[in-house]
C-alpha cells in the first residue's frame, strides 16, 4: 500500500473555535472531523478513537486543552470498516516550541496506532491529520497522512522541519 504525505494551509483554528463558541486550545486538541466546516458547536463530531487516546495521553500525564466546554461532550463517529481514522491533533505554537512534550504527544498516538493495529491479520489504511499553528494566532499548517502504520515514520522528519522553521 503506498502512503500520501500532504501539507496545505489551514483555516485560523483561534477564530473557527471562537465563531463556534467553542473553548480555544492552548497547547494541544484533538480538532473534530468536521472542524473546518460546522457552522455551530451542536454540529461537531469526533472519530471514535478520541475518546482512547484522551485516555492513553492522560495516562502518561499529558492534558489536552479541549474545545469542548466543561461537561460538554461532542458525539463520536465511526468510520467505515477497513480504515483507522485518528482524531486530527492541533499543535499550538507553545507546544511545537516544547519538544519534550510534543514528542510524548506524538509517540504516544503512534504506539496506540501500532498497539491497535497489531493484532489484526488485515493492514488497514490510517487517516491522521496535524494541524501546527506556525505564527501565532495568523497561520496554521496542515499534514495529511493516509497509508499504512509502518510508514507513519515519514511524518517525523516533516514534524521536525516544521518545529524548525515554524
Amino acid at each position: 500500500m503506498e502512503q500520501d504525505i500532504e501539507q496545505s494551509d489551514y483555516i485560523n483554528v483561534i477564530d473557527k473555535a471562537n465563531s463556534l463558541g467553542c473553548s480555544i486550545p492552548t497547547d494541544f486538541a484533538f480538532l473534530p472531523r468536521n472542524f473546518e466546516e460546522a457552522v455551530s458547536r451542536q454540529e461537531l463530531v469526533h472519530e471514535t478513537l478520541t475518546i482512547e487516546i484522551r485516555k492513553a495521553l492522560r495516562e502518561k500525564g499529558i492534558k489536552e486543552s479541549r474545545l469542548e466546554r466543561e461537561g460538554e461532550r461532542y458525539p463520536t463517529v465511526l468510520e467505515r470498516a477497513g480504515d483507522f481514522v485518528v482524531p486530527t491533533v492541533f499543535i499550538s505554537m507553545f507546544l511545537s516550541q516544547n519538544p519534550e512534550v510534543l514528542s510524548i504527544v506524538i509517540n504516544v498516538i503512534s504506539n496506540y496506532i501500532y498497539d491497535f493495529l497489531k493484532n489484526k491479520k488485515s493492514r488497514d489504511e490510517i487517516t491522521f491529520s496535524a494541524v501546527f499553528e506556525i505564527s501565532q494566532r495568523k497561520k496554521y499548517l496542515k499534514i495529511d497522512y493516509k497509508g499504512t502504520e509502518s510508514a507513519m515514520d515519514k511524518i517525523k522528519p516533516i514534524i521536525e522541519s516544521i518545529k524548525k522553521d515554524g
